[in-house]
């Protein structure tokens, strides 16, 4: 049985149309093959979810004020829970924020906890397109002379569940700086 595309479809019915009307065709589309189009698609190549190690280092995240401190979130399957432990000495503050990678339509929650004589937390979630970050997720430690010790929780939410997915988290910090030790992924519902 032949069979058309749908783009092919629509422009041989655009062409069939004008002859029948007696119109000529103002443009000429010409198809463009499958490695031409994914050379002009921007950011990562379609169908993949995670950036490589070189566009990584060479990827310049946006500047929210203070010092920043870049995390990678890289699940490999709906239902995972990246992990960060942070220390940042003399600090009052952090926000964070979450960003999908690679493909729109993805969204993703940061939750950010810290303990001390009250505890908090906060959560943000991104917005779904590819480098747009979300809200700030503030978090505050209430006692001056003490580390603010915090945990990062990224997960994934919904979208186009292409895995391995990866999403940035963007901790800023505005007194000192942070360290922060990967406490790697887990499994939960």
């Amino acid at each position: 049985m032949f069979r058309l595309s749908t783009p092919r479809w629509k422009r041989l019915a655009l062409l069939a149309g004008g002859a029948f009307l007696g119109l000529a065709p103002l443009v000429y589309a010409q198809e463009v093959s499958t490695d031409e189009a994914s050379s002009q698609v921007e950011g990562p190549r379609p169908g993949n979810n995670t950036r490589t190690e070189a566009e990584r280092r060479a990827w310049t995240p946006p500047q929210f004020g203070g010092n920043q401190l870049l995390l990678t979130c890289l699940l490999n399957r709906p239902g995972q829970v990246h992990r960060f432990a942070l220390t940042c000495p003399t600090t009052r503050q952090i926000d964070a924020r979450v960003a999908d990678c690679c493909v729109v339509g993805d969204h993703w929650e940061v939750k950010v906890k810290t303990w001390d004589t009250r505890p908090n937390t906060a959560m943000a979630s991104a917005p779904g397109g590819s480098g747009d970050f979300s809200a700030a997720a503030r978090v505050f430690t209430y006692t001056g002379t003490r580390d603010l010790h915090a945990l990062i929780e990224c997960r994934y939410l919904h979208g186009t569940t292409l895995f391995p997915a990866e999403a940035d988290i963007l901790v800023s910090i505005y007194t000192s700086t942070c360290t922060a030790q990967d406490l790697g992924v887990s499994d939960e519902i």
